[in-house]
């Protein structure tokens, strides 16, 4: 069971993207701004801004900094997502503290 081996993990406040950080991204064809708060895979929540560091896009973007580009494999085709900032969430640091 992974509940049995779960560790609370600090966010990062090093400006790496990673659990419990924040991470704003502009799509490099449509100009769309994003902001995605990672998560485990275990949390998931596409839908309210929350994405798993087990989909695509949260894998893409973890290790991550600002001015960096990566190139995420969608169902809907490959998209270039330019990451904005990496901030530290408030709501994911009181969880971890």
């Amino acid at each position: 069971m992974q509940v049995g081996s779960a560790r609370v993990v600090a966010p990062a406040r090093d400006g790496v993207a990673g659990v419990g950080t924040s991470v704003r991204v502009r799509d490099s064809a449509t100009g769309q701004v994003t902001e995605y708060e990672l998560v485990g895979a275990v949390e998931t929540g596409v839908g309210n801004g929350r994405v798993s560091l087990a989909a695509p896009v949260g894998r893409a973007l973890f290790g991550r900094r600002q001015g960096e580009v990566v190139e995420v494999a969608t169902p809907r085709g490959t998209i270039e997502l330019e990451v904005l900032a990496v901030r530290v969430d408030r709501a994911g640091e009181r969880k971890a503290a």
